[in-house]
């Protein structure tokens, strides 16, 4: 069995190259010279008005964060991050999607399993934009399952291919040059000619 990237690892690298502290948070440093922050939005509901951010650990605990952004739903991509509002914020909803399943139960030779793994997810983020209310999608850094997750949901909303998405140019997006192993799973073909041709 092939061992699974340990991407709290990578993110704890993340943090040390771009001078943070091991939570992660943002820095006005790393704002402004790596274009790293705690949350980007990467989508927007055209008629809604609703959108989608990929973010990290800070956005996801600090509730003035979450408000200033009009987040009230939650992607938790990580296997063991708390979800740290449930129960004691109502105006949170969560869905925790498992990142870590997708490289250990699916079938990445097939674009049909990697739009199944997909989808609910995708259809959970559709649900709550249609009704008006913007999404954070996070892990640890906000770079590896997030980014992952966060780049095929605005290919699946905005029906771009592969290379158009991987493209995007926000802090997260610009953080996956940095590790190898993001950079392959998140430019992977077979994921992301999956969901374009599904969508």
């Amino acid at each position: 069995m092939t061992q699974l990237p340990n991407y709290d690892l990578e993110a704890q690298k993340l943090f040390a190259l771009l001078g943070l502290a091991p939570s992660g948070a943002a820095s006005e440093e790393s704002s402004r010279q790596r274009q790293y922050r705690d949350l980007d939005a990467v989508w927007q509901h055209p008629t809604t008005g609703a959108r989608v951010f990929i973010g990290n650990q800070t956005a996801c605990s600090n509730r003035d964060i979450l408000r200033r952004s009009n987040i009230t739903c939650i992607v938790n991509c990580t296997t063991d991050m708390p979800l740290i509002f449930q129960g004691r914020d109502p105006s949170i909803a969560y869905f925790r999607f498992d990142i870590y399943k997708f490289m250990s139960l699916l079938d990445l030779s097939t674009h049909r399993g990697v739009l199944e793994f997909f989808q609910p997810v995708f259809d959970w983020i559709d649900a709550k934009v249609n009704a008006g209310e913007s999404v954070l999608v996070h892990c640890l850094a906000g770079a590896h399952r997030a980014g992952t997750t966060g780049v095929a949901y605005t290919m699946h909303a905005a029906n771009l291919d592969h290379r158009t998405a991987s493209g995007l140019e926000t802090g997260h997006a610009q953080c996956f040059e940095f590790f190898p192993t993001t950079k392959n799973t998140l430019h992977s073909n077979v994921v992301f000619d999956a969901i374009f041709i599904f969508v």
